[in-house]
């Protein structure tokens, strides 16, 4: 495997880098492209190099995307969800090839459609544990809710039944993990790459190897820390109302706002998704993407996870079988991690960033790219649905990148 050396610059913070041509991407994208309102953040080597915010947060009510707007970030959560999960890997708690029903006792014996495609319904004994490293990496045979796959139609009963639950007692992120192990899996752990559930468990894991609830866990060992105090699972009802910028689509040409379920971000709610459930502002988000890009331990000092973990986690994880899967067309170039895309063959991809780049993005179309060979944090905020992820990660990416 080639290995992944990180290589500061140091000369570069001494030289003036122009980022115009960001701030000139960015606002074709709400001129031509549509999106109502975003806004981006550069660091490298510790310094900020751009902050900039553009267009509207909520519409209707002329409110500008600004400073202190909350995002939902929806799947940027893993990443943070994984960080914590690797501390406690650092701690000897677990190993990567451990069986999950060590910790999660309901996971020992799981059923498994015999066939991936939706016309089987034979249901028989799993052969593979799942292992730990499969909830990192998206092998556990535990989808998102959908209708193509038998499992995917449960997921979804199941999400209906939570959502229903917010509005009178919420289920907490440990029941959800218990639930999701009633339902057969999709395929054996750890013969295919599948987006899913995989990290909400991983939440429930977090919490019963540190006798603590995610979000207190995350408080105390990432976000106070770092001085991250806009990002968490539960809000005030007013400060969602005040700061929450809306989600837009684009019908015919025009914007429509859409109403998201927002129950489980209100302080009522006991479930913390692990892998989609934080609210954040760009500032906030950047300070945990910067940490990371400076190889755990930021300028001040601040330590999340070693360096050699950090190289551990943007490594390509997955099997020839897997990458099968992870096909996703703006991607061509990355392969997955332990809860990240990471560049693998810029070449294949077109890709101008650096062996080992590595990040993700949220189903609204948040995004951050973190490169600690260059030392460098981007991350960026809008709220869209469909999210044109397709269109703005690898044309942000590469102008970024053009940049330096």
């Amino acid at each position: 495997m080639k290995a992944i050396k990180n290589r500061s610059n140091r000369m570069d913070s001494k030289r003036k880098i122009s980022f115009d041509k960001v701030i000139r991407f960015v606002d074709s994208l709400e001129k031509e492209v549509g999106i109502p309102g975003c806004s981006i953040q550069i660091m490298q080597h510790g310094e900020q190099r751009l902050i900039y915010y553009t267009g509207l947060a909520d519409r209707e009510n002329k409110r500008k995307v600004a400073e202190n707007t909350l995002f939902r970030i929806f799947s940027m959560t893993k990443l943070i969800t994984c960080t914590c999960a690797m501390q406690l890997y650092e701690q000897g708690r677990f190993q990567l090839n451990d069986p999950l029903y060590l910790y999660l006792p309901e996971y020992k014996e799981m059923k498994v459609y015999t066939d991936r495609t939706s016309d089987c319904q034979t249901i028989v004994d799993a052969k593979n544990p799942i292992l730990i490293k499969d909830l990192f990496r998206m092998s556990t045979g535990i989808p998102y809710d959908g209708y193509e796959l038998p499992t995917e139609r449960q997921i979804t009963k199941l999400f209906a039944r939570w959502d229903q639950s917010l509005k009178t007692q919420s289920v907490t992120t440990r029941e959800v993990a218990k639930e999701l192990a009633n339902i057969p899996l999709a395929f054996e752990a750890g013969t295919h790459w599948k987006y899913g559930m995989s990290h909400d468990i991983l939440g429930a894991l977090i919490e019963v190897i540190s006798g603590m609830k995610l979000e207190d866990y995350m408080q105390k060992f990432i976000f106070r820390p770092l001085d991250m105090t806009e990002t968490a699972f539960h809000w005030e009802r007013k400060e969602l109302e005040k700061r929450l910028a809306k989600v837009y689509t684009t019908t015919s040409g025009q914007l429509e706002h859409i109403e998201i379920f927002d129950g489980h971000y209100r302080k009522e709610s006991a479930y913390e998704s692990g892998g989609a459930g934080l609210l954040s502002t760009l500032g906030d988000y950047m300070k945990f993407a910067n940490t990371m890009a400076l190889g755990g331990t930021n300028q001040d000092g601040v330590r999340l996870i070693g360096r050699k973990t950090l190289d551990l986690v943007r490594m390509d994880h997955l099997s020839k079988e897997m990458k099968l899967d992870y096909n996703w067309d703006h991607q061509i170039g990355y392969s997955y991690g332990l809860g990240c895309r990471t560049m693998v063959d810029p070449q294949k991809g077109g890709c101008n960033s650096s062996y080992g780049e590595f990040g993700w993005s949220g189903k609204a179309g948040t995004l951050v790219f973190i490169d600690p060979a260059e030392e460098l944090a981007v991350v960026y905020m809008q709220q869209m649905l469909p999210s044109l992820e397709k269109y703005v990660m690898p044309r942000l990416r590469n102008v970024v990148y053009g940049c330096l």
